[in-house]
């Protein structure tokens, strides 16, 4: 617009871009004072300064249209604004490529008669060529963002960052990275007995409902959502394993908040419960060339899956293992209770797993009486902590007076309540 009003000895220069069965608006420039605004969108029919019988017949017929001076004579003189404006010269020329209109270009000077002869004409003709090429170039690239945008939704941008590709259309079968990450597996329990009491519109409403909340806290605390495995959710955290853990009690604090919310149409509560790990990862696609996918293929992963299941077995709320507990900074304040060297499926030896006490998510996992749970577990804590050791080094006895102790003070422990019944077994 700017060149336009520099070349083109135009006061005024109006750009109207087809939007689909209707012209807007878009842009407007003045040389005097010299000022362009852009991005107006103002519906061409809402006009009250521009000649519309001229902008309409341009855009039907697809040709430019030159008047020497149009208050004076031609067929549009009559035309309220140029009457109204005593107009002089105008030009206004069709955007048209490969026989597509994308708009016209309006230009007007009101100082002198024939302002815009054929030598003008051939340069604005030259510009308004490119003008139309710039906003073809414009509007394939805003479509290409849009479809890297909707793609995100299903691949997540980040794992195009991670592979080294601009755009979806980039990724090719094979392309892999190794990156050092923490791996948090979310899942809701007993969902199959939730969903057998809804429809299945109900249950993906309820599921949708409870997703909608947990992708916005991953984001904020720097990760990204892997994938959705039913009801579970895999989400990785590149930068540090705090960022998980801390998405880990904000997850908690949340379910605790969407059952109040649910309390007067459901009285029972949503639980789950959250493993962590942190390691190695292999992130890249697999498949073949007309159907693939993006994954991470990992023990670390496995790993972390694992752990969420241990939360199942020990009904707590968040437990990670030793190598994420290592990440975070010293300034990071957490409460952790250690549950030993555990078998996990699938691993031939011991993990390390620790669960992690969180005033605002409690053991239950619905926030009920969390801020007493957390009192009750650190009065407890020495105790706990001396019935894991036994019950690892096969003192079975001891540590069961140890866990029956703890129970006697906070009968709401499931996690002494689970060692207890091992202890039991033998």
């Amino acid at each position: 617009m700017g060149i336009l009003l520099a070349n083109a000895g135009a006061e005024r220069v109006v750009l109207v871009l087809e939007d689909g069965d209707q012209a807007l608006i878009q842009a407007e420039g003045r040389a005097d004072p010299r000022r362009v605004e852009v991005l107006q969108a103002r519906p061409l029919a809402e006009s009250l300064d521009l000649p519309l019988s001229i902008v309409r017949m341009v855009r039907r017929l697809r040709r430019p249209l030159v008047l020497a001076d149009a208050a004076a004579e031609g067929e549009f003189r009559h035309d309220p604004r140029v009457m109204a404006a005593g107009l002089r010269s105008v030009l206004c020329l069709p955007l048209t490529l490969q026989s597509q209109v994308l708009g016209v270009v309006y230009l007007e000077n009101n100082l002198a008669s024939n302002v815009f002869g054929s030598l003008r004409l051939e340069t604005i003709e030259i510009l308004g060529t490119q003008l139309a090429i710039s906003l073809e170039n414009a509007r394939l690239y805003g479509e290409m963002a849009r479809i890297n945008r909707s793609y995100g939704r299903f691949i997540p941008h980040e794992f195009l960052s991670f592979l080294g590709r601009d755009s979806i259309l980039d990724v090719q079968l094979g392309d892999q990275v190794l990156k050092r990450m923490t791996v948090l597996f979310a899942d809701i329990r007993e969902f199959t007995a939730i969903s057998e009491r809804l429809t299945p519109k109900e249950s993906f409403d309820f599921l949708n409902g409870y997703l909608r909340r947990v992708g916005p806290i991953v984001r904020l605390h720097n990760g990204f959502i892997d994938k959705y495995i039913g009801d579970a959710v895999m989400a990785l955290f590149p930068g540090s394993g705090a960022d998980a853990v801390r998405a880990a009690l904000a997850i908690q604090r949340e379910v605790a908040a969407y059952n109040q919310e649910r309390g007067a149409v459901d009285s029972e509560p949503l639980r789950i419960g959250i493993g962590i790990h942190t390691g190695d990862l292999m992130l890249g696609t697999v498949g073949e060339e007309e159907r693939m996918e993006s994954t991470v293929i990992s023990d670390a992963v496995n790993l972390a899956d694992r752990v969420e299941d241990l939360t199942k077995t020990f009904g707590c709320s968040i437990a990670l293992t030793a190598d994420t507990l290592e990440e975070l900074p010293a300034s990071m304040v957490v409460t952790v209770r250690s549950l030993g060297d555990l078998q996990v499926r699938g691993k031939s030896l011991p993990v390390k797993v620790l669960e992690l006490i969180d005033a605002d998510g409690g053991s239950s996992g619905d926030g009920s009486g969390a801020v007493a749970g957390k009192a009750a577990q650190l009065a407890t804590l020495e105790r706990f902590e001396t019935g894991v050791e036994a019950f690892h080094a096969g003192r079975l006895t001891a540590a069961a007076a140890a866990f029956a102790a703890v129970l006697r003070e906070d009968p709401d422990d499931t996690v002494a309540a689970e060692f207890l019944r091992r202890c039991r077994q033998g």
